[in-house]
């Protein structure tokens, strides 16, 4: 296993791994109590109930956690992704589509208050990086790739400007909803889903009959 630039030591057995990961649940959990700046090592070390030498062992710096930290999440990310893209979702009707196409990102974020305040919404205090970016970018290309199949009716040009202002929609509101507490954030969440169901129903008239027979008999 290759050191990551950003690690002092890659643990090699599971009681370093044990430890290494609960510096790092630690850390999140500090990050969304404290804030990113307020947070210490010192805090961190002692929240994963570990010394402040173990948490130097593996990380020089609170920087670098939150490096690994965002690699654990871009990995989770891919894996949210891949859900979202699998073949039945395009079929379904369109009030669940939207479903699939967002409460998964909106459980990941939850799961991960911490990191996600660091980089979402007023209070952010980090740039992006760059890898997290890149998959923002494919994250859009998935849309469009389900906008091919789901509206194949419209043009490509429609296709991609719509599926640009889907992407725009959605992650505007979630950073807006991530930075509010219970029960602003769900009412948001909830706002979300019912703009983007009205933006999309005029092109999705025509569109996978048997999903929107589906989703009239639900009603």
């Amino acid at each position: 296993m290759t050191q990551p630039v950003y690690m002092r030591s890659v643990p090699k057995q599971e009681r370093g791994e044990r430890r290494m990961q609960r510096l790092l649940d630690a850390a999140e959990q500090t990050f969304a109590e404290l804030g990113y700046k307020a947070a210490t090592t010192n805090e961190i070390a002692a929240r994963a109930q570990t010394s402040i030498g173990t948490f130097y062992r593996f990380f020089p710096n609170k920087e670098a956690i939150v490096q690994h930290l965002m690699e654990r999440y871009v990995e989770e990310l891919q894996g949210v992704h891949e859900k979202m893209s699998r073949p039945e979702v395009v079929t379904l009707p369109l009030t669940a589509m939207i479903d699939r196409l967002i409460d998964p990102i909106v459980e990941l974020k939850s799961a991960h208050p911490g990191l996600v305040s660091l980089f979402v919404g007023p209070h952010a205090v980090l740039q992006i990086p760059a890898e997290f970016q890149l998959l923002l970018d494919e994250s859009l290309l998935c849309v469009e790739k389900l906008w091919a199949q789901r509206f194949p009716h419209i043009d490509a040009e429609t296709r991609h400007l719509t599926a640009i202002v889907f992407f725009e929609i959605r992650q505007a509101l979630l950073a807006l909803a991530f930075s509010l507490t219970s029960p602003s954030q769900e009412q948001v969440i909830k706002e979300l889903k019912t703009n983007l169901v009205r933006y999309l129903e005029p092109i999705d008239e025509g569109s996978w009959p048997q999903a929107r027979s589906s989703e009239n008999m639900q009603e």
